[in-house]
This record gives C-alpha cells, structure tokens and sequence, in this order.
C-alpha cells in the first residue's frame, strides 16, 4: 500500500500591543502611555507542511515541519516533527515521535513599561498613624532582549480500543527546555 496525505498552510497577521492597556489594571497610576513605536509592533509569518506515508499495513511514517518569523527575534525558526506509527491490530497503535517546537516572547514580554501604585495602610502597622497612606511605586518593565523558548519532545505511545467499547491510552515522554521566560 503506498498512499500519501499532504496538507499546506500559510497565515501571516500583524499585531499591536496596546502598551496603555497594561495601565488600566486596577491599582495602576493610570499615566498615559505613548502610542506604540514600530518596535512594539509584531509581525508573524508561518508555514507547514505535513506528510503521512502509509510505508505497509501496520506502518505509517509521519513527517511535518514549520517555519515561524517573528519581527521580535531576529531569525525564522524551523520545528520539524515526526512520528512512527505502529498498528500490530486495527484497533491498537503504537507511536513513537519526536518534534521541536518554540514559542517567541509576548509584546508584553518585550516592551511593558507601567509604573503601578501601591499603598500601605500605616494605620494598620501603628494605631497613632491611622487614617495615613504610604504610596510607592514599582516600575514594571520589558525585556526586548528575550529570545524564543524552545522545547525538543520524545514520546512513547499506545492507544488502543478494547471490547469495541473501551479506550486506553497511555504515553511517556521525555521533554527538554532551553531560554525560558519567567513573569514575576
């Protein structure tokens, strides 16, 4: 048996952060935000592709790729993934795969800029204070020299559908991470 299944897709979008929105969080200074610069302004263009390959009865290969631009990192990304998928019965498969996938840094990510007010009731610290507030800000920035964080992923599978009534599944995998970005 030898047929093949193809499928294509192109998206591209452009999106813009509005920078002012962080701002009207409750417990912000509610300053006004200038209007975002063409750095914080982010174009994405990707393309897939993927292929299943029927290689005899009980075999099928899986093979895909994607290529991902960003205007926020500096160079396109490539994820391939692939899958080997074994049916010794019809209603049982083994899959073993593999991908590498990332994920580039959000607009707030790179470029947040807010200063948020807080307040410290010294009433509650000293009874001779009540009634006066402490106000202190915390300037919350981004961090336009995040790059994209990666994942590279094995995964060992079986799923299978037992008296025609029941489905198992059961999966182990291995997954290792590089350039994670942490919120605080």
């Amino acid at each position: 048996m030898s047929a093949r299944t193809c499928a294509l897709s192109w998206a591209a979008a452009c999106f813009m952060a509005p920078a002012a929105a962080a701002a009207q969080s409750s417990g912000t200074s509610g300053a006004q935000q200038p209007p975002p610069t063409a750095q914080q302004k982010e174009e994405q263009a990707k393309r897939y592709v993927q292929d299943e390959i029927f290689l005899t009865d009980q075999f099928r290969l899986n093979l895909g790729a994607r290529v991902d631009k960003f205007s926020v990192i500096d160079n396109a990304v490539f994820s391939p993934r692939t899958a080997l998928i074994y049916k010794p019965l019809p209603d049982h498969a083994i899959r073993l795969s593999y991908n590498k996938a990332f994920r580039a840094p959000s607009l707030i990510n790179n470029f947040l800029d807010v200063a948020i007010i807080n307040q410290l009731d010294l009433g509650r610290r000293n009874p001779a204070l009540a009634g006066r507030l402490y106000n202190f800000p915390i300037d919350a920035v981004g961090n336009e020299g995040l790059t994209e964080e990666a994942i590279q992923a094995f995964e060992l599978a079986y799923t299978g559908i037992l008296d025609q009534r029941t489905t198992l599944s059961a999966a182990v995998y291995w997954s290792k991470n590089k350039d994670l970005s942490w919120s605080s």
